[in-house]
Parts: structure tokens; sequence; C-alpha cells
């Protein structure tokens, strides 16, 4: 007896079903035990069984998911890449579906199969692909039209270039002249002497099949600009510090660069407040110079994320950064995001500082980390930097500086190969089982044989014995006494 689909608008509905269709099948000797439904109820009447992970009943052919409460039809496509009306139709018998769910589909493969027949193709003949269809237009602005995304266009052209292009999704479109477009005796209108013996109308023109795309777009824009959305331009002035591209180009030493910019901010100080400060620079000094450098890294590569954040507090759904979810704190520095705000990691290490992959204050970070931890290969290295900054393709930028570090290409030392010795005449020759063998101990087991009641577990070696011949395993177990006289003999 197979399963039994059914269903109810409610649980007391569902009661009173389940109550006459067990006493129907009781008269005839059988119980039902096992029940699955889409409700979800903690009542201990609840006489089914309701599943936390998908579940997937099938009956009769049907498959029905009880957490989604809907039925599944299990589809297996043909991988091959030529098919016969024969494939066709195999395809189309194996949807089964009994209550009519997949009317839509199935007709439409049905009509699919109907042109076949009507084409006379065999069972076995392999179907050819459909020709290409070209189409041609003498109209350079209804081309360009049509190669223009239909959300450029103003409503009323939008709606048919958008209709146009799906239907002709699969063609090419190109220009012919009017002169060579057949098209052009149907507008105008011809004698019937004339069409007659017309090689024009009934075969094209004679270059017909060799003409190029003749679209001059260029002459026609100005012809149906008009037909645009008009669209607001938004400027935006970004200042460039030439202080900052001067300064960079100093040195390779990131350290050495911070102590520069440090020494730079304190003469402006001193000429401004007329301070005194002297000395080497303090640990306040350098990391307001390390921030500076860091905000005009980021606004010369990350200037359209930062103007966004800044006016709408989120990136644009097409930016790179979207994943990372940045933000802006409170000194202007672009971080990541993430969802470990509660943690009691640093800030530096919940909210790194974004850094982009192609800029030289980026190499000069890695390379200052490289060193300073004694040349980490390149996963340590990028996991000791993303304590503080977050490089984006920072697994390729790692291993590119740590593979071409000079100190590490000295250290590393190249392994030599070391050449195995010939087989002994036991494992290369034929011989009987076991008549030559390698004999092992495994390490001890304790075992309690509860001859007494206080008796301490005894401990015993397994020993395995291999024939060197036909590898086959025997295994043996030894007493600690045992052992001790195998080792002696």
């Amino acid at each position: 007896m197979d399963d039994c689909l059914s269903g109810a608008s409610n649980i007391n509905q569902f009661m009173a079903l389940k109550k006459e269709i067990g006493e129907l099948l009781l008269r005839g000797g059988m119980t039902l035990h096992k029940w699955c439904s889409s409700a979800r109820s903690e009542s201990d009447l609840n006489p089914f069984n309701y599943c936390e992970k998908q579940s997937t009943v099938k009956t009769l052919g049907m498959m029905w998911n009880n957490c989604e409460d809907a039925f599944l039809f299990d589809i297996s496509t043909s991988s091959t890449t030529e098919f016969t009306k024969r494939d066709v139709q195999s395809q189309i018998a194996r949807l089964f579906d009994p209550l009519g769910l997949l009317g839509p589909v199935i007709s439409k493969d049905k009509i699919f199969l109907q042109r076949l027949w009507l084409l006379l193709i065999d069972w076995s003949q392999t179907l050819l692909r459909s020709d290409q269809v070209l189409l041609r237009t003498d109209s350079t602005i209804a081309l360009s039209w049509i190669d223009t995304p239909p959300h450029l266009l103003k409503t009323f052209l939008s709606n048919r270039v958008a209709q146009i292009q799906e239907l002709t999704k699969e063609y090419n479109w190109s220009h012919i002249t009017s002169k060579n477009n057949p098209a052009g005796l149907l507008s105008r209108g011809i004698d019937a002497q004339f069409l007659v013996n017309n090689q024009f109308w009934f075969q094209g023109p004679d270059s017909f099949n060799s003409l190029n795309s003749e679209t001059e777009l260029n002459q026609s824009v100005k012809y149906y600009l008009s037909e645009f959305k008009s669209k607001d331009s938004v400027c935006l002035t970004v200042k460039t510090s030439a202080l900052f591209d001067d300064v960079i180009c100093i040195s390779n030493n990131s350290q050495k660069l911070i102590r520069i910019i440090s020494l730079i901010f304190r003469f402006i100080n001193k000429c401004k407040k007329n301070s005194k400060e002297c000395g080497a620079p303090s640990k306040t000094e350098q990391q307001n110079a390390e921030i500076y450098i860091l905000r005009e890294v980021q606004v010369r590569t990350f200037g359209n994320e930062i103007h966004s954040l800044e006016q709408c507090g989120n990136v644009t759904p097409n930016s790179q950064l979207k994943s990372l979810s940045p933000f802006l704190d409170s000194q202007g520095i672009l971080r990541v995001g993430g969802r470990l705000g509660n943690s009691i990691l640093p800030y530096n290490s919940k909210h790194p500082i974004l850094l982009p992959a192609k800029h030289k204050v980026t190499d000069m970070t890695i390379q200052y980390y490289h060193k300073i931890q004694f040349h980490l290969g390149p996963q340590s290295l990028l996991y000791n930097i993303r304590e503080k900054f977050w490089l984006l393709n920072g697994r390729n930028l790692c291993r590119k500086i740590a593979h071409s570090c000079v100190t590490c290409f000295k250290a590393n030392p190249k392994l030599s190969n070391q050449k195995m010795g010939d087989l002994t005449e036991d494992r290369v020759n034929p011989n009987f089982v076991f008549n030559s063998v390698g004999i092992d101990f495994a390490r001890p087991f304790y075992i309690e044989t509860k001859l007494r009641k206080r008796d301490p577990p005894s401990k015993i070696y397994v020993c395995i014995i291999i024939c060197l011949s036909t590898k086959a395993i025997h295994l043996d177990q030894y007493l600690i006494s045992l052992l001790k006289l195998s080792l002696q003999l």
C-alpha cells in the first residue's frame, strides 16, 4: 500500500479527516502510523510531526515538501548537444504531472513536437539549428534606437524599443541603403507588368548576401538625441595635494615616510603658533601623520565611495567595497564594517582600515610588516596585517612581496631529493604466505578480565604481522610478560 496525500483547511478538519481515514482502513486490518504535515503547532494534540529541516515525501510519483508546502518535480535533462525527434519525445515523457500543474509547459513542448512532425523529420534524424536571421533597415535613426537601452529613452519610445529587442534578441540588426532595400517597392508600389520578372523583389539585390552594415550612427545622433531622457549633471571637484605626491616618492620605508610627514606638520605648527618644540617626532605626531597618509590614499582611490558615504551613508550598489560594508570613522578614515562591534577585540581588529590593491603606500606597509615579523610567509603575513589593515586582493599582494624579498630568497634552502634504494628480495619475489614477514607492536591496551572483583586491568599489546609478499595482515595479542619474552628471543 502506498502513502496518501490529502489536505485540510485547519487542524480540526485534519483531525476529523484523520479519524475517518483511520476508521475506514482499520476495518480492513490496516493501521495508519505515519503522518506528515506542513502545519506548525506545539500542541500535544497535534497528531503529526513537523520537521524543522526540509523533508520530501513521495507518493505515486509526486514529491511534496512539507516545510514549504509545495510540490516538487524532478526534471533531468540530457547533456548531449545533438537531439533527435526520439530524444524530444523522451524528454517530454519524463515530465510526470498527473495533476496537470505543468500543463502550460508540457503544451509548449507538444507544440514543438508537432512542428517536428510537420517538417517530416525521421525519429533518428538529428535536429538542425535554426538558420541565422539578419534584420536590415534603411533608417539609421531607428537602428540607433534599437541599439540603445530602453531605460535611456522616453516612455513612449522605450516601450516599443523594449518590445522589438525582446522579439529580436536572437537576431542581428544591420543597415541597408534605401537603394538596395526591396521593401521600398512595397511602400511606393509597382505595376504588375514590372513585378512578374522583377528579380529585385523576389531575390533581393545582387549584392544582398555580401552587404555590410552601412550604419553611420555619428551622422544620425543629432536626430534622435531629443528622444533621450534629460539628466542632471553633478560635478565634483577634488583637490589634490602636491605635498603628498612629492613626499611619497622620497622613500620606500613607511616609517620614514611617517616621520617626514610629522616633521612637516611640526614646521607648519611652528610657523602658525610660534612653537619651540624640537627633537624626534612624538607618538601623537606620528599617529596624526599616519592618519593623513591613509586619508590621502583613500581619497585618491576610493573617492566615489567616500563621497557616497558622506552624502547618504552607503556606497553605491556597483561599488567594489559593497560587500565590506564600509563606513567613515570620526577621523574620516574608511574602515571595514562587519558584525564584530560587540566583541572585545581592539577597534582596529574589529574594523580594519581599507587600503587599495595598487598603491605605493600599500606595498610599503606590507614590506614593513614583513620585516618586523622576521620575514613571515604570505599567509601569516596577511594574518598580522589584518589586525589593523584590510588589503584589497591582500593574499596576492602578500605573496608577491614575500616572493620578491631578497633576504627570504637567500635564506630559502634548496631541498634535495633522496634517491630511494632497491626493495628487498622478499618484497619483489613471489613466495609462500607469511614466509617472510614484518612484525610490529601497537601501543598498549588495557582490558579487564573480571575474574576477581579487584583484579587490575591487564596490559596487552597488539602484534601486527604483515606478509612482505602479499601484504596480508595478521593481528595477535600479547600480554606484557609474553611481550618481554618475545623480545628476549
